[in-house]
């Protein structure tokens, strides 16, 4: 996504999103993330988030915000901050269900509808079928949609 900066007789100026995150990023150390940056184009301002890991001090933040500063500040943008603390990984990867939602209710019940007329055979070659869709679906997600089949397949193999 391209943001408006500059708009003059000659036309607009725009600046990269991602490109100016991934700028932004590549100045920061181990840890530190840029989350998202937005422009205010009538005053030049960027506003840079930046996660904080999870052990970090007010020095290091100060050096790292005045290294972002000198940075941006080259390119003429005037810089505005946000801290963001990074969530937690959890170790279990999925929610607990709610006993009282009806969408794990409707679920239940179709497993078990499933169960009595496709039996264990049936039941076991949908699984599978749908665990081959979740690895072909992550391994495509991996390059970044960037890969094609033959490079999935390739790295697979490997």
């Amino acid at each position: 996504m391209y943001l408006l900066w500059k708009k003059g007789m000659n036309g607009k100026l725009t600046v990269s999103r991602s490109g100016l995150k991934k700028f932004v990023d590549d100045l920061l150390p181990e840890g530190y993330v840029c989350m998202d940056i937005n422009l205010l184009s009538e005053t030049d301002e960027v506003t840079v988030i930046l996660s904080l890991p999870e052990l970090h001090s007010s020095v290091e933040m100060e050096l790292v915000r005045n290294k972002v500063v000198k940075a941006l500040d080259d390119m003429g943008f005037e810089i505005r901050f946000s801290w963001a603390r990074a969530q937690s990984r959890r170790w279990f990867p999925f929610a607990l269900p709610d006993l009282r939602s009806p969408l794990f209710w409707g679920v239940a019940l179709a497993l078990l509808a499933a169960l009595f007329s496709l039996g264990l055979k049936g039941i076991f070659f949908v699984a599978a079928s749908g665990l081959a869709g979740v690895v072909v679906s992550s391994a495509v997600n991996y390059f970044d949609g960037t890969g094609s089949l033959r490079n999935v397949l390739k790295s697979l193999w490997r």
